[in-house]
């Protein structure tokens, strides 16, 4: 039979089969996840320590003679980072066209505001707000 005939939902003539890769990434997604949530465990501090001390997670890169682990977990962190997107409080730490801030389905135009490459949105709360 066809794999995605076997991955179809019983009530549709499949046998309910998982896509393991899918169905993998979002458990690796998971792991990565934890890393974010707890900062302290054990695990973080040590690939802390290994891959990524000059940096955070998000932005971590696969670096030399990485283990099958830290790839795994990079792998499993485009889940995260295709979903993600910065809450706004007060917007000194995001930056306006280099951050996924706004939603996908709508889109800002800011290219007329005569804003720097390098401006927070911030710039734009304090311009346009008060």
């Amino acid at each position: 039979m066809n794999w995605n005939k076997l991955c179809r939902p019983k009530c549709l003539d499949g046998l309910c089969f998982k896509f393991f890769e899918a169905y993998n990434k979002t458990m690796v997604a998971k792991q990565a996840w934890r890393l974010i949530e707890n900062p302290s465990s054990l695990v973080e501090r040590i690939l802390h320590a290994r891959y990524y001390s000059d940096e955070d997670f998000m932005s971590a890169e696969v670096g030399t003679i990485p283990s099958f682990i830290w790839r795994s977990i990079l792998w499993g962190r485009q889940v995260i980072d295709a979903g993600l997107i910065w809450r706004i409080s007060n917007g000194t730490s995001v930056q306006v066209f280099q951050d996924r801030w706004i939603p996908r389905p709508f889109t800002l135009s800011l290219l007329n505001l005569g804003l720097s490459p390098q401006a927070r949105v911030a710039n734009l709360l304090t311009s346009f707000g008060a």
